[in-house]
């Protein structure tokens, strides 16, 4: 995202983000349990935030408890779907129809995502961090000599 801001963006993120679990469980519930079905692609942002909220794994175990409807994610089956979200596509769909309009801000496209994606890919390059954060070779300068 162009200029993000926690103060701004966390909130609407969040909300996002927890609309398409809820989307997800839908289909995991419709299809008696396919994970894979329920891997809905999701723009990088909203899937960075899921990413997040899935590390909160007591809030999201009440909610579930509470709910009684699991959330369902799985960064395998994102790699098995390859299916990057664009506009249109099914996940856009059903969001629109139960949520109303997605917030453009943090809808982006495949192409644009991926195009700025290789941007910051040669500038964490720079640094050392490569395949998109799997792997780091950063030389540290040594420590100051001790007086």
């Amino acid at each position: 995202m162009i200029e993000f801001d926690v103060t701004r963006d966390a909130r609407p993120l969040l909300e996002t983000a927890l609309k398409v679990m809820a989307l997800k469980t839908a289909v995991y519930e419709a299809t008696g349990g396919d994970e894979l079905a329920a891997e809905l692609p999701v723009p990088v942002p909203v899937d960075v935030t899921i990413h997040a909220l899935t590390a909160q794994f007591t809030a999201l175990s009440r909610v579930q408890e509470r709910t009684g409807h699991p959330f369902v994610h799985s960064t395998v089956n994102e790699r098995i779907n390859n299916a990057p979200w664009t506009h249109g596509d099914y996940t856009h769909q059903a969001y629109r129809q139960a949520f109303g309009p997605v917030n453009e801000r943090y809808w982006i496209p495949a192409a644009e995502a991926e195009r700025r994606r290789r941007y910051l890919d040669g500038l964490y390059e720079s640094i050392g961090v490569t395949d998109r954060g799997q792997k780091a070779s950063i030389d540290f300068p040594a420590p100051p000599a001790q007086a």
